[in-house]
């Protein structure tokens, strides 16, 4: 990520889904179970790197309107996600094999990284080399003191490990529910509840993405403390309805939050973007990895509805560090 800022975002976004289309091409080959996990975590890094080049390649090519074409990425991305384990699983039944589907799939990504390359490797807005320096020959310097000393980037990457936490409360509502009572909250009942989450976050993306003059910090700071409080809320309340309206609402206020997140990173430092995501994802891996197991170790000795909570109070305070960041550097500009 940090070496594409110095170089061509377009050749190394190609590679990345060359790679992880062999990756998962491979995987489908795979004579070992090791060799299918060394696949399998070689097309994660891969998946994760172009995601995150992705995104810097359409701030590049759309600057100050970056914030409305990132939306739309993402939300495109989304109903991609929704329509592709359909597609998996048609695939899946007519060929008897995930091998089969595997193979298919990572050819299509070969292809697909070939095509992208041949079509914007030679852009000039995607060169990094360009964007910085008249003389390509110039060694370009990644900025790090000013990046790491920025008032925004250390609220933005305190703000990231703090949110994490709220991932916590979203990846466990399935386990919670049919653990809270089994006979209220049925298999289905909450398999359909994280479904109509997943549905809404989808549909907010869309929504988000028509909307131009919405600024990211405030959509962060309104949704974060809508959704901790009805998250909150909806612990006491055992009614499957209330769940169901609930988290369709938090995933209508919530859903574009990640993609705000990295608008604010890229908004941050420009030139700079793909190094600016990848410390602002590094920050919410750490926070995901620390958090969440703060919040298992209080799930597992105090109580589940405790972990949970916790995970709302996260939430919560993770709009400190936007005010501060954000807001209050407005009022004292």
């Amino acid at each position: 990520m940090v070496i594409s800022d110095r170089l061509n975002k377009a050749l190394f976004t190609s590679l990345g889904c060359i790679v992880y289309g062999a990756a998962m091409f491979m995987m489908g080959n795979s004579p070992y179970y090791f060799l299918f996990l060394c696949f399998f975590a070689l097309m994660n890094l891969a998946r994760n790197v172009v995601n995150d080049l992705s995104t810097s390649v359409m701030s590049d090519l759309y600057g100050e309107n970056r914030g409305a074409a990132i939306s739309k990425w993402y939300a495109f991305f989304s109903l991609c996600g929704m329509i592709a384990p359909i597609s998996a699983a048609w695939l899946v039944l007519k060929t008897g094999s995930w091998g089969i589907h595997y193979m298919i799939c990572g050819t299509a990504y070969i292809l697909i990284g070939i095509l992208f390359m041949l079509l914007t490797v030679r852009n000039p807005s995607l060169d990094s080399r360009r964007l910085h320096v008249e003389d390509t020959k110039e060694k370009i310097v990644i900025p790090f003191k000013e990046i790491f000393t920025s008032r925004e980037m250390i609220c933005l990457i305190i703000y990231n490990f703090v949110v994490a936490g709220s991932y916590y409360h979203t990846n466990m509502i399935n386990s919670y529910l049919t653990t809270w009572d089994p006979a209220v909250f049925t298999v289905s009942i909450a398999a359909g509840i994280v479904t109509a989450h997943s549905v809404a976050i989808a549909g907010s993306r869309v929504i988000f993405a028509a909307l131009r003059r919405v600024k990211a910090e405030d959509v962060l700071i309104l949704s974060s403390v809508l959704s901790a409080v009805l998250q909150g809320a909806a612990l006491f309340i055992k009614v499957p309805a209330v769940w169901f309206a609930m988290f369709l609402i938090v995933g209508l206020v919530t859903g574009a939050n990640y993609t705000f997140r990295i608008v604010l990173a890229c908004n941050a430092f420009p030139k700079f973007s793909a190094t600016t995501i990848a410390i602002s994802t590094l920050s919410l891996s750490a926070g995901t990895v620390v958090i969440h197991y703060l919040l298992g170790v209080i799930s597992d000795n105090i109580g589940y509805k405790t972990g949970m909570m916790g995970s709302c109070l996260f939430l919560l305070f993770s709009v400190v560090p936007l005010i501060i960041g954000y807001k209050l550097k407005k009022k004292e500009g």
